[in-house]
C-alpha cells in the first residue's frame, strides 16, 4: 500500500516518488534524461530552435504554462546542448565544403548580393554565394 507520493514537474517532465508502508521507495519519470536533462524539454526546446521561432513567440499560455518551461530553461538549453551541436555539424559541413573544392581545378563561385528590401532602409547588405 502507498502511504507516502510526491510529485513534481521539471519543465515536461512529470516525476513520480512512491513509498509503501514498508519504506520502499519507487521512482517514475515519464521522460528519459540525458545528463539529468528531461528529453522531452530537450526536443521541445529544440523544435523551437530549429523551426525559427524564439520562446517569447511560442510562449502562450494554453502550451508553456502547462509543461513549465521558462525562458531560463530554453536559453540554458540552447547553450549547453544546442548551439555546440550546431556548431559541430557547420564545422564539418565547412569542412567538407573545402575538400571537395581543395581536389577541383576550378571553382565557379555564383552570388547575388541586396541592399534593401520594399518598405526598408538600404542599412544593411546582404551577399551570398552558391557554389
Amino acid at each position: 500500500m502507498v502511504i507516502d507520493q510526491k510529485r513534481k514537474t521539471i519543465g515536461s517532465m512529470l516525476s513520480v516518488e512512491l513509498t509503501c508502508n514498508d519504506e520502499h521507495v519507487t521512482h517514475w519519470d515519464s521522460h528519459p534524461t540525458i545528463k539529468r536533462k528531461p528529453v522531452g524539454n530537450l526536443l521541445l526546446e529544440a523544435s523551437i530552435l530549429f523551426t525559427g521561432n524564439s520562446f517569447a513567440r511560442v510562449k502562450s499560455p494554453s502550451l508553456m504554462s502547462k509543461l513549465t518551461v521558462n525562458n531560463n530553461m530554453f536559453y540554458d538549453t540552447q547553450q549547453r546542448f544546442l548551439f555546440p551541436i550546431l556548431n559541430e555539424k557547420w564545422e564539418n559541413e565547412q569542412q567538407m565544403v573545402q575538400q571537395q573544392i581543395a581536389v577541383k581545378d576550378d571553382v565557379n563561385l555564383n552570388g547575388e548580393g541586396c541592399c534593401d528590401s520594399h518598405g526598408h532602409n538600404a542599412k544593411y547588405h546582404t551577399y551570398y554565394t552558391d557554389g
